[in-house]
Protein backbone atom coordinates (compact mmCIF):
# COMPACT_ATOMS: atom_id res chain seq x y z
CA UNK A 1 0.00 0.00 0.00
CA UNK A 2 1.03 3.36 -1.03
CA UNK A 3 1.57 6.12 1.66
CA UNK A 4 0.63 9.50 1.31
CA UNK A 5 1.79 12.64 1.78
CA UNK A 6 0.68 15.33 3.91
CA UNK A 7 0.34 18.87 2.65
CA UNK A 8 -0.71 21.22 4.91
CA UNK A 9 -3.62 23.64 3.83
CA UNK A 10 -4.62 26.64 6.04
CA UNK A 11 -7.77 28.51 5.92
CA UNK A 12 -7.66 31.63 4.24
CA UNK A 13 -8.67 34.11 7.47
CA UNK A 14 -5.49 32.61 9.58
CA UNK A 15 -2.84 32.90 6.74
CA UNK A 16 -2.02 36.32 8.46
CA UNK A 17 -1.84 34.46 11.69
CA UNK A 18 0.85 32.21 10.42
CA UNK A 19 2.95 34.83 9.02
CA UNK A 20 2.34 36.58 12.51
CA UNK A 21 3.53 33.81 14.48
CA UNK A 22 6.00 32.00 11.94
CA UNK A 23 9.98 32.46 12.77
CA UNK A 24 10.61 31.64 9.01
CA UNK A 25 7.67 34.18 7.63
CA UNK A 26 10.56 35.44 5.28
CA UNK A 27 10.01 31.94 3.12
CA UNK A 28 6.86 31.99 3.28
CA UNK A 29 4.22 33.40 0.63
CA UNK A 30 2.80 37.32 1.16
CA UNK A 31 -0.37 36.18 0.14
CA UNK A 32 -2.73 33.23 1.09
CA UNK A 33 -3.00 33.34 -3.11
CA UNK A 34 0.28 32.87 -3.64
CA UNK A 35 0.89 30.18 -1.41
CA UNK A 36 -2.49 28.06 -2.45
CA UNK A 37 -1.29 28.82 -6.08
CA UNK A 38 2.10 27.25 -4.73
CA UNK A 39 0.49 24.45 -2.89
CA UNK A 40 -1.69 23.39 -6.03
CA UNK A 41 1.50 23.25 -8.08
CA UNK A 42 3.23 21.39 -5.94
CA UNK A 43 0.53 18.68 -5.60
CA UNK A 44 0.13 18.52 -9.56
CA UNK A 45 4.32 17.80 -9.61
CA UNK A 46 4.04 14.85 -6.96
CA UNK A 47 1.02 13.28 -8.89
CA UNK A 48 2.76 13.60 -11.86
CA UNK A 49 5.59 11.21 -10.63
CA UNK A 50 2.79 8.98 -8.92
CA UNK A 51 2.87 10.57 -5.05
CA UNK A 52 -0.15 10.34 -3.24
CA UNK A 53 -0.80 14.10 -1.95
CA UNK A 54 -3.47 14.71 0.73
CA UNK A 55 -4.33 17.99 1.86
CA UNK A 56 -4.48 18.26 5.81
CA UNK A 57 -6.12 20.93 7.11
CA UNK A 58 -4.42 22.77 9.71
CA UNK A 59 -5.23 24.90 12.60
CA UNK A 60 -2.96 27.95 12.77
CA UNK A 61 -3.77 28.20 16.55
CA UNK A 62 -4.14 24.44 17.15
CA UNK A 63 -0.11 24.17 15.88
CA UNK A 64 0.76 27.21 17.32
CA UNK A 65 -0.49 25.89 21.32
CA UNK A 66 1.31 22.31 19.90
CA UNK A 67 4.67 24.22 19.44
CA UNK A 68 4.10 25.81 22.98
CA UNK A 69 3.73 22.85 24.54
CA UNK A 70 6.37 20.73 23.20
CA UNK A 71 8.82 24.09 23.53
CA UNK A 72 9.43 23.95 19.58
CA UNK A 73 10.17 27.09 17.28
CA UNK A 74 7.29 27.89 14.84
CA UNK A 75 8.86 27.32 11.86
CA UNK A 76 8.83 24.86 8.72
CA UNK A 77 10.32 21.63 10.82
CA UNK A 78 7.36 22.40 13.17
CA UNK A 79 4.86 22.66 10.97
CA UNK A 80 6.12 19.56 8.66
CA UNK A 81 6.10 17.67 12.34
CA UNK A 82 2.72 18.74 12.34
CA UNK A 83 1.10 17.21 9.80
CA UNK A 84 2.87 14.26 9.64
CA UNK A 85 1.23 13.75 13.64
CA UNK A 86 -2.15 14.65 11.99
CA UNK A 87 -1.72 12.20 9.23
CA UNK A 88 -0.75 9.31 11.95
CA UNK A 89 -3.63 9.94 13.78
CA UNK A 90 -6.01 10.57 10.81
CA UNK A 91 -4.79 7.32 9.85
CA UNK A 92 -5.79 5.69 13.21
Amino acid sequence: MKRAIGVATYKKDQYKDLLRFSEDKDGLHDTWEEWFDSKERFKSEMKQKGVIVEDVEVDVFNMLDHCRKKNIPFNGAARAEYVQQLMTFRDL
